[in-house]
């Protein structure tokens, strides 16, 4: 980027003589030839893939709050106690997430635009780019409600130094015509990336952004059923016509790698390391019902009771998860304990299977499986004239087989699926029950799309916890507050904000959340 710095003196007597220096040239002179003066937007797009959550510091409200809220985690210690008993005494623990993805993914989406908009050589990353940036707004938009949308990013090349807040619905909006424009521009454009190894999500793959593109349409078609029925139903209609996907072969991965620092890794890593101090375990919620219904994912969640060294134990009738709500100290009557006694819960509860959240282990941001289970809701709904017993059996299958990109040991038989779905036959009556349990464990490592879709749907129901003193006994969170900056640095549009959609709670439902 040019940087005409101050001009000098004897710069000023140069052009007051009248020399055949112009304006350009001196800007010229202001060029380092030896360094980047513009970033590749290919690069810049690794970089916006990469940090969409997984930037140090900035993955706390992921894996500290979410995985207790939805009780796919319990802890008496450590990191994930916050979510686990509804803590809201670090409200700076929502600095993180939120400036990040302004200030990396967003802010580089946003350049992206502007460089490529009218360049016929890059309608391909530009395209890719607008994808991308729904689905990093969607994420955000579902965890606090109305967010700077229009504006967002916009700080250096709109001069939006104080950026408005867009009211969800208007955010919904334009996020689903965003990916209908995308998507048929990917599938009509013959453009190819220069460095396809730069797109971490798909290598370049027109036709495989396009599906993806068209999966997280359903998804946020689906996430605004109970707001606006007859718009959910026309945006599924437009989904399933764009071509969604149609195998575990097109779900939106990221591989991580170890190195060369944090930002690289698998974010659950950064809270698993120390799992076997810090006390957390799967949660009761999560075991009851994998081992209640022969769920053959049980031992693939779980790597069984037993301490870090091993031996595991791995029978299914073993495996007992910890209960939410509960402290080092309350942990004891519950099993009934004196108190002063030692628990190891190591050896009593069962552990998260590591091939799922070490360094490397991908992250799994939207799946077939997702897909067939939200076409089998929208079918129960009557929002298709679909098969819902197919699609949900599907669905079931496909979030069966998912596993094995974390690893090839993590495989479930088709004769294991047949029986489990022989077993548990998909029943209208309790249809909606039956779908929103599959995704709650379909989405065990997309926490933010589990408690976004139960928060939604009211599946799986579970029971709030009601530990002594926090802010919100017995009320499971439905959104994320604010960081404190915008109060301080943006207050007039953030009064707004809270005059429109509510006071700045962790419970103030946001739009869709009916």
């Amino acid at each position: 980027m040019k940087h005409l710095k101050i001009l000098t003196g004897i710069g000023l007597w140069l052009l007051a003589a009248g020399t055949a220096c112009n304006k350009a040239e001196l800007t010229n002179l202001n060029i380092n030839p030896n360094t980047l003066n513009t970033i590749d937007p290919e690069i810049q797009l690794a970089k916006a893939q990469l940090l969409n959550e997984t930037q140090q510091f900035s993955y706390e409200p992921l894996m500290h709050y979410i995985p207790g809220y939805i009780q796919h985690f319990a802890a008496v210690t450590g990191v994930m106690g916050f979510g686990d008993k509804y803590f809201t005494n670090r409200p700076e623990d929502m600095n993180g997430f939120y400036t990040s993805l302004y200030t990396n993914s967003i802010v580089n989406l946003t350049d992206i635009f502007a460089k490529t908009k009218d360049d016929p050589e890059k309608v391909l990353v530009h395209s890719i780019a607008r994808v991308m940036r729904v689905f990093v707004m969607h994420r955000l938009t579902d965890m606090y409600g109305d967010i700077v949308y229009n504006e967002g990013g916009g700080g250096f090349s709109q001069n939006a130094l104080f950026p408005k807040f867009d009211a969800q619905q208007d955010v919904y909006a334009d996020m689903m015509k965003e990916l209908q424009e995308s998507s048929e521009t990917l599938k009509a454009t013959s453009n190819t990336l220069r460095n396809p190894a730069q797109d971490l999500f798909y290598g370049g793959d027109k036709t495989k952004w396009s599906k993806f593109a068209n999966a997280l349409m359903l998804r946020l078609a689906m996430r605004i059923s109970r707001a606006d029925a007859n718009l959910s139903r026309q945006w599924v209609s437009t989904a399933i016509s764009g071509g969604l996907m149609t195998s575990n072969d097109d779900n939106a991965i990221l591989r991580h790698t170890d190195g060369p620092n944090a930002s690289a890794r698998n974010p659950f890593s950064l809270v698993f390391e120390s799992v076997e101090t810090e006390g957390q375990k799967l949660s009761k919620t999560l075991i009851d019902f994998l081992r209640d219904n022969q769920d053959p994912r049980l031992l693939i969640l779980s790597m069984g009771i037993g301490p870090a060294e091993g031996p595991f134990d791995t029978d299914p009738a073993h495996q007992k998860g910890m209960p939410n709500g509960y402290d080092a100290t309350t942990i004891l009557d519950y099993e009934g304990l004196l108190p002063g006694s030692t628990l190891n819960i190591h050896t009593t509860y069962s552990t998260v299977n590591t091939k799922l959240v070490n360094r490397t282990a991908p992250s799994l941001y939207l799946s077939y499986a997702e897909v067939e289970l939200l076409l089998a809701e929208a079918a129960q709904l009557g929002f298709t004239s679909s098969n819902a017993a197919a699609h949900y059996n599907n669905g079931v299958a496909a979030a069966m087989k998912m596993y094995q990109v974390f690893d090839p040991s993590l495989t479930v038989s088709d004769q294991e699926i047949g029986d489990y779905l022989a077993a548990h036959p998909y029943n209208s009556a309790r249809g909606g029950e039956m779908i929103g349990e599959q995704y709650w464990v379909a989405n065990f490592t997309n926490p933010i799309e589990a408690w976004a879709n139960w928060r939604r749907s009211g599946y799986p129901e579970l029971i709030p916890v009601d530990f002594p003193g926090t802010n919100y006994a017995d009320q499971i969170p439905r959104r994320f507050i604010y960081p404190a900056s915008e109060a301080a640095t943006n207050a007039s549009n953030y009064s707004q904000v809270i005059a429109r959609q509510g006071a700045d709670t962790w419970h103030t439902r946001i739009w869709w959340d009916k």
